[in-house]
């Protein structure tokens, strides 16, 4: 073992593979969060290319690499150790982005730990495109849905073709159309932002052509994709709505993506750096003294990292297995009228929230009058890696074939109490939903605020229990009253609804 220990003191290039490798196996939990996003979200199909592609760029600069020594940096031990603990507490809340996010922010600091400033500063950007293994861009989605509704229905009114807008939908002559999750661009935009960054590091040399770059092939798949959407508009208008309504939708919209980057790239090419503009950071540092020296193997950092990692990745899976093994069945059960709101057996729309492993679960219908409210809670007693209130695997509706689509979504404030106002649509009928959740004793419309509370609550009050919760009614033009009926019902029954998930979480069964 001393023999292999020896062998890697000046052999940089294993050193820096090594962390590469070994943190995400050690992190299995954090990989195979990653690897099942690629596999079931096109978006980020590309993750499954960045390993390779970073070890490619990597394998361009051994030599270079091999010219350096490496010398450990001891003061990014302290920076390692926050990190891990940052992973830690993302892992005990099942926050899988910041687990994401600061697996690869360790293996970046455990190279320059390892090897030291002078060898990792000439490998740091290689080491960046990591990043984009993580599946992180949904986020962007609502913004994105809105600028191209909002593109157009200036460019339509341009061309001087009268139409309605309602929300994220607008109506024309011919015909309606609906901005939905697939048109938001967010495939383009992520998939633009890699090729384009790949571009850049390849083809200029300066910082600020890089730079200005990487900002133009991010500019141009969001004003591409606004061209794409009236372009299909268009289409669709002047064809009698024959044409660019279905499966061809999509295609034109890959086609047109691809003479995006065809224009980029070949733009790129008037203003690309000759190859012997590109001094790599190895040849610069390579006769630089190093600021501090240390006597210290770097093969003797390289097990202190491993140890390190090993060390909290076996704490986290202790603390996942006691979550998994603590009691989750309970039974919710909710009244058949809330304060004159009656319990109806007939379900109101056919439409769910997608939720998944949930330990207790409630779909009913509850009807005053003329209005009718749908209530959807789902309960989890004990959370826990796959059964989480907050988790990208919840949502109003199924983005990946199913029937309903997210038409809008936008934080409303109703009697001093904050939601997250949602339209779903399916053929001609339209909810307008309110959701939210309650992590512990408290709510909040914001999931990034819901992990925030998820860790307090663990940490500070040690429970785990949190629900997401949802009221929904049908929707005409008349979204005011929509909202009144969903007021109307909160009111009447949020008192009960929250004693019941409290008494639950006391071990009472209801």
């Amino acid at each position: 073992m001393s023999r292999f220990f020896d062998s890697l003191k000046n052999n940089a290039f294993v050193l820096v593979l090594l962390p590469i490798i070994f943190i995400p196996a050690i992190f299995y939990s954090t990989t195979q969060a990653m690897v099942q996003v690629w596999l079931v979200n096109e978006t980020f199909t590309h993750g499954f290319l960045v390993l390779p592609l970073v070890l490619w760029l990597l394998w361009q600069k051994k030599a270079p690499m091999l010219s350096v020594q490496p010398v450990p940096e001891p003061r990014a031990l302290l920076i390692l150790l926050l990190l891990l603990a940052g992973w830690l507490v993302g892992a005990v809340v099942d926050v899988e982005v910041v687990q994401q996010f600061s697996m690869v922010t360790i293996i970046l600091t455990s190279i320059w730990l390892i090897v030291g400033r002078q060898l990792f500063s000439c490998i740091f950007i290689p080491l960046l495109f990591l990043y984009f293994a993580v599946p992180f861009g949904q986020v962007f989605i609502p913004p994105l849905m809105e600028f191209t509704a909002d593109f157009t229905v200036a460019m339509i009114k341009l061309v001087g073709i009268p139409v309605y807008r309602d929300g994220l939908s607008f109506i024309l002559p011919t015909g309606s159309w609906s901005v939905v999750e697939e048109c938001s661009g967010v495939r383009y935009l992520i998939a633009s932002f890699l090729l384009g960054s790949i571009y850049a590091y390849l083809n200029f040399s300066s910082v600020k052509k890089r730079v200005f770059f990487i900002l133009l092939s991010l500019i141009a798949p969001v004003i591409g994709n606004g061209l794409r959407a009236f372009g299909i508009v268009m289409i669709g208008h002047y064809s009698g709505m024959k044409l660019a309504i279905g499966a061809d939708h999509l295609l034109y919209g890959w086609v047109f993506f691809g003479v995006i980057i065809f224009l980029l790239f070949y733009a790129g090419s008037f203003w690309r750096d000759t190859e012997a503009s590109f001094a790599t950071a190895c040849e610069k540092e390579k006769n630089t003294v190093p600021e501090t020296v240390t006597k210290v193997s770097p093969s003797v950092f390289l097990a202190i990292t491993f140890l390190l990692v090993l060390s909290f990745s076996v704490f986290s899976n202790h603390i996942e297995k006691e979550k998994q093994n603590a009691p989750q069945a309970v039974t919710l059960q909710m009244p058949v009228q809330f304060s004159g709101w009656q319990y109806k057996p007939e379900h109101l729309s056919g439409w769910q929230p997608v939720v998944v492993n949930p330990d207790a679960k409630v779909s009913r219908t509850y009807v005053l009058a003329n209005s009718s409210v749908q209530l959807d809670i789902a309960y989890y007693r004990v959370q826990r890696q796959g059964a989480e209130a907050v988790s990208s695997n919840n949502r109003l509706v199924n983005p990946y074939g199913g029937k309903w689509k997210l038409v809008s979504a936008a934080a409303v404030v109703e009697s001093g109490k904050e939601f997250v106002e949602s339209e779903v649509k399916y053929a001609n009928k339209k909810l307008l939903v309110w959701h939210w959740y309650r992590i512990g004793r408290y709510e909040t419309a914001d999931p990034y605020m819901a992990k925030v509370l998820e860790a307090y609550s663990l940490i500070i009050e040690g429970r785990s229990d949190a629900a997401m919760l949802s009221i929904a009614t049908v929707v005409d033009d008349n979204k005011q009253a929509a909202r009144q009926k969903l007021s109307g019902f909160w009111q009447k029954a949020a008192e009960d609804i929250n004693n019941r998930l409290e008494q639950i979480n006391d071990g009472k069964q209801i």
